[in-house]
Parts: structure tokens; C-alpha cells; sequence
């Protein structure tokens, strides 16, 4: 009896074994394919709802506002040099 409980035994272990070499990787894609959505979606949503995003993009707006400033002074300054080279004679 005890030897027929062991070959049992074995045949029990021997199949979860075999069983789990195939179900393991197909669970573990099975998980990821169903959390990456869900996890990209929190991490959207967090993000989105955080008062450092509003904050941030007030400080890239006040930035972009400057640059521009920063630009059509660069440009009326460009101008004015055009305007003065001539002005000023050849030099010597």
C-alpha cells in the first residue's frame, strides 16, 4: 500500500509541477496584460489631479511668456543697431 500511496504521491507532484511550468507564465501575462491599463490610468489620473501639475504649468506659461518678451526685445534691439550702423559712418 505504501508504495502505490508513493507512486501516487509522485504522480500528484509530477503533475502540479508540469502544470505550474505551463499556468505560471500564462497567470503572469494574464496579470500584466489586465494591471498595465489600470496602472497607467491611476498614474494619469494622479497625475493629473496633483496641485504641482497646475502650479507647473502656470511657471512653463509665465516662461513662455518671458521668452516671448525677451524675443521682440531682441528684435526691436536688432532693429535699432540696423538703424544706427548706417548713422554712424564707416568705421575707422
Amino acid at each position: 500500500m505504501e508504495d502505490r500511496a508513493l507512486v501516487h504521491l509522485w504522480f500528484i507532484v509530477g503533475t502540479v509541477f508540469a502544470g505550474s511550468i505551463v499556468l505560471v507564465p500564462l497567470v503572469s501575462l494574464g496579470i500584466r496584460f489586465a494591471l498595465k491599463p489600470l496602472l497607467e490610468m491611476y498614474v494619469r489620473v494622479r497625475s493629473a489631479q496633483s496641485p504641482e501639475s497646475e502650479l507647473q504649468e502656470r511657471r512653463i506659461s509665465l516662461l513662455e511668456a518671458e521668452v516671448q518678451a525677451l524675443r521682440h526685445t531682441v528684435s526691436q534691439l536688432e532693429e535699432a543697431e540696423d538703424f544706427r550702423r548706417p548713422l554712424a559712418g564707416p568705421p575707422e
